[in-house]
């Protein structure tokens, strides 16, 4: 949810990439547990897009406790884009792309 929220955030929807036959699953995933959370926690989830191309997008993420802004764990996805109909690879189209590497580069840098 935090991809697709990003991606909203930047004014490009899933559904509107979908309409184009446009998917991007995870390829690989990881994560670094730091600390437990605790049922009921409020955990805040930060976002960012770290590598853009064509092809594939990754992201790394922080989530942490919203009552103490503790450090809970780190992670990491790698998602392609692909056709959803034909399950093949694809290079995104300047429709989507650039719009996400304008954004991106419009962020604030750490």
């Amino acid at each position: 949810m935090a991809r697709i929220e990003f991606l909203r955030h930047i004014g490009v929807t899933l559904w509107d990439m979908m309409d184009e036959d446009i998917v991007f699953p995870i390829m690989n995933v990881s994560c670094n547990y730091k600390e437990p959370a605790r049922f009921d926690d409020t955990i805040n989830i930060e976002t960012y897009l770290v590598k853009m191309t064509r092809a594939q997008m990754v992201f790394k993420y922080r989530m942490r406790r919203a009552s103490d802004g503790a450090l809970l764990a780190t992670g990491e996805t790698k998602n392609a884009f692909m056709s959803k109909s034909s399950g093949k690879i694809i290079r995104l189209e300047d429709k989507f792309y650039q719009p996400i590497v304008n954004a991106v580069e419009e962020m604030p840098h750490d």
